[in-house]
């Protein structure tokens, strides 16, 4: 790995620290990640010809994210119940707050958490990582058309929460 690289990939550690977190609701899972990821690219990175390094990387976790999920579905060691999932520390209720919004919040979270893994990963390059459309359909090699889709469809979802949560407020 030359030292261009390098610098790029330690100025881009805490941005992917946190798709990483976002991918797998989970800081020990998303560090695991994060790091199967950064040996792959380490161990063959001197047989590679890399053009675009942010790409790359981005892609790499994705990959190795997949692959993770294909493994443990296989091995059936994914549980189907929810009760499993870790709620993000930052959403915990205050009793300070407004609790129509974080009931609002913690329903958006659900709904980002049951998401389907392509429109959870296209979501988060997007909107969290603030990647253009042409970046995220050059990381996941799928056509801008479908970024766009799976975009649409992810902020769909999420708005049917936003509208039933002021249904709600009327009642």
């Amino acid at each position: 790995m030359n030292e261009k690289n390098r610098k790029e990939l330690m100025i881009l550690m805490p941005k992917l620290r946190r798709y990483c977190y976002s991918l797998t609701n989970n800081k020990d899972l998303g560090d695991d990640l994060l790091h199967d990821a950064i040996v792959k690219i380490l161990s063959k990175f001197h047989l590679l010809k890399i053009e675009n390094f942010n790409a790359y990387i981005y892609r790499l976790i994705s990959n190795t994210w997949k692959d993770n999920l294909r493994k443990k579905y296989t091995r059936n060691e994914i549980s189907i119940s929810t009760e499993g999932i870790e709620k993000n520390p930052a959403l915990t209720i205050n009793e300070n707050d407004n609790l129509d919004y974080i009931s609002a919040k913690d329903d958006v979270f659900e709904k980002v958490i049951n998401l389907s893994e392509k429109l959870k990963e296209t979501l988060m390059l997007v909107t969290v990582q603030k990647k253009s459309y042409k970046e995220a359909s050059e990381i996941l090699q799928v056509p801008i058309g479908t970024i766009m889709s799976r975009i649409h469809e992810a902020r769909r979802i999420l708005n049917e929460v936003n509208n039933e949560s002021i249904k709600k407020k009327k009642l």
